[in-house]
């Protein structure tokens, strides 16, 4: 049984999701975003962010990561590129990513927290050609493997020398404050899928008419994913007398051992493996879901940023239940007993537990789907890209005040003094 581990109650100060009342702000100058690969669900808020500024994107990747493999989407009116480059293990060492941020007409740069040699490269760049440097991270818990410890000074370096950081919740909002950073300088960009598309009517309780109750997990099977974990849980809950039917969606690593697990637990009749549903058939998946369940277990090397999977179920009027280690839970999207029901990560029995309790009480179970599904609705992409505006106006503000006469030092020299000071405590 893994540890639990507590979640913090939300601080709104650390964000507030804008109302639809809102102007939509306006920016002054131009801004460079540069992130590793363009995926499906990120178009819409670049196509948000391109409405409210003038705006071009870099990806410096090839969309070939581990935990991706899908390629880059088209880049459709978007304006900007994908850098060429090279992989040495796992890392992209791009080419021409220097220039594209020394040179053009923006005056700050966005840059994501992923790339071991991007990221500083990218900070150096910005700061040599005396453009704003904005970081937008979803890490709420630094990696303890060997080399994300040795990284982990500079990284914090980056954090606070960065004149302002977009982060992907509130739980990232607190993380970066106990790492020093000051949390005015911190937005939060929400993080959404197309609410349009992952939707739903009002769901009705489930009734015994309606025959098993329908389980499902949509994601990698990998092991920080914990699909293990769910898998387990399910045949608890067929010991128990329970009448479901579980429907894994993803293809991973974790796959022929999952199948086998199955095949030793006698649930073969109980348990369907999907593989890669199209995007196209995803909302009808969820709306086919009574409980959608999000089991990620906190690995060395991984802490599930946030999980857009629960966006969707929500949208689409499933019930989440998902594990503490899930960003969605950490940043309050997921309360427990509120918008959904969530367990401690890779606790089997607190897992098995709170499925029980939303299969025993289809009322219940149907008003938290609901409440999930009316506050999904603040996850917007237009809330995202104002949270870029207001990171560029914050990072051009923050350039304007330390602009003194007289000789300062170099960004390279700062980030080294910061690091090394880092690094001896």
């Amino acid at each position: 049984m893994a540890p639990v581990t507590p979640v913090p109650r939300p601080q709104t100060r650390s964000f507030a999701a804008p109302s639809d009342d809102d102007p939509s702000p306006r920016s002054e100058g131009a801004l460079l975003v540069v992130t590793n690969v363009l995926s499906h669900y990120r178009v819409p808020l670049f196509q948000a962010l391109s409405d409210e500024l003038d705006v071009r994107f870099v990806f410096f990747s090839d969309g070939q990561e581990q935990y991706w493999r899908n390629g880059n989407s088209p880049l459709g009116g978007l304006s900007g590129k994908v850098l060429p480059g090279r992989w040495v293990g796992r890392t992209r060492i791009p080419r021409g990513l220097v220039g594209e941020i020394t040179s053009g007409e923006h005056d700050v740069v966005v840059k994501c927290i992923n790339g071991k040699v991007a990221l500083p490269v990218a900070y150096l760049a910005a700061r040599f050609s005396g453009r704003r440097f904005v970081l937008w991270t979803g890490i709420w818990q630094h990696p303890r493997a060997r080399l994300h410890r040795l990284s982990a000074p500079l990284v914090r370096a980056i954090y606070r020398r960065a004149d302002a950081v977009l982060t992907y919740g509130r739980h990232v909002s607190r993380y970066l404050e106990e790492q020093g950073v000051d949390p005015s300088r911190v937005r939060v960009a929400v993080q959404a899928v197309d609410l349009d598309i992952f939707r739903s009517e009002t769901r009705a309780p489930r009734t015994p008419a309606d025959g098993p109750a329908q389980l499902l997990y949509v994601g990698r099977l990998e092991t920080a994913k914990g699909p293990q974990v769910l898998l387990e849980a399910v045949a608890n809950l067929i010991e128990r007398g329970h009448d479901v039917r579980c429907t894994f969606v993803g293809e991973g690593p974790l796959g022929p051992s999952l199948r086998q697990r199955v095949d030793q637990l006698g649930i073969a009749e109980q348990v369907r493996f999907a593989g890669r549903v199209p995007n196209p058939e995803l909302p009808a998946t969820y709306r086919s879901a009574d409980v959608t369940v999000v089991p990620s277990i906190l690995t060395d090397d991984f802490a599930e940023p946030w999980s857009l999977a629960v966006n969707e179920a929500m949208g689409c009027g499933s019930l989440v239940v998902a594990s503490t280690a899930v960003g969605a839970v950490r940043d309050g999207l997921v309360s427990d007993g509120r918008t959904g029901l969530t367990f401690a990560w890779g606790d089997v029995g607190a897992l098995t537990d709170a499925l029980a309790a939303a299969l025993t009480d289809p009322t219940r179970s149907a008003e938290l789907a609901e409440a999930g599904r009316n506050e999904v609705q603040r996850y917007s992409y237009r809330h995202a890209a104002a949270a870029f505006v207001q990171a560029a106006e914050l990072a051009r503000t923050r350039g304007r005040r330390s602009a003194r006469p007289g000789r300062t030092p170099s960004p390279l020299r700062r980030m080294a003094v910061s690091t090394k000071r880092d690094a001896c405590r």
